[in-house]
């Protein structure tokens, strides 16, 4: 799932017509950073829109984002209460952009230091992980078709070609924002720990 930094670049050209999109580049990224970024989108009062074929997409990123927000939220849990040397890893791993560059540190971890690579495969098989891991799976796959399908719709010219008023067009705007964060937010969660379970299962690391 490699669809990460296209499709929010493409969201954000739309969502920043409205200076709205809320998320930020230079935040330091954690399990509990993460947590936190998830609870205040989640916070945001939904956006409804006019537009058709835009409010249809809007709803259904926004079903995909609160079917997600407890999963990652119970990872990031999990991570803090476990505050071992596999959580790091694991949280480390997740972090990474491709699942080329997990496969690396994984490889890097275990020629360099086998007993907290036994540790990171300690945490990644148990028996919550192993949960979250199959749960994670499923809203993935849902975010990732969702976000091919986002990818092709010009939401720039669905507003611009509405018809809509000056106010109904800057509301129009808002949705495209907060969908660019929702989306945000899901590839950076739990697209990016699905990556890592792959690159896991690449290594041979699930047992």
């Amino acid at each position: 799932m490699k669809f990460k930094k296209s499709l929010i670049a493409l969201l954000m050209s739309s969502a920043v017509l409205s200076g709205c999109s809320s998320m930020s580049n230079d935040e330091v990224v954690t399990p509990a950073a993460l947590s936190a970024e998830y609870s205040e989108v989640a916070s945001q009062e939904v956006q409804l829109s006019q537009i058709s074929q835009l409010s249809h997409i809007a709803s259904t990123t926004n079903e995909l984002f609160k079917e997600s927000y407890p999963v990652y939220q119970d990872y990031a849990a999990h991570v803090e209460n476990s505050n071992g040397i596999g959580a790091a890893h694991s949280s480390a791993v997740a972090m990474l952009e491709t699942e080329e560059e997990c496969q690396a540190y994984i490889a890097d971890l275990k020629a360099s230091n086998a007993d907290e690579y036994q540790q990171y495969q300690d945490f990644i098989n148990d028996e919550h992980m192993v949960s979250i891991y199959s749960r994670i799976a499923k809203v993935a796959l849902k975010a990732a078709a969702q976000s091919v399908l986002i990818a092709k719709i010009d939401t720039g010219s669905l507003i611009a070609d509405s018809g809509l008023g000056l106010m109904d067009l800057g509301r129009e705007k808002d949705v495209v924002s907060q969908m660019a964060d929702q989306i945000s937010v899901m590839n950076k969660t739990i697209v990016a720990l699905n990556d890592e379970y792959e690159a896991n299962k690449a290594a041979n690391l699930i047992k």
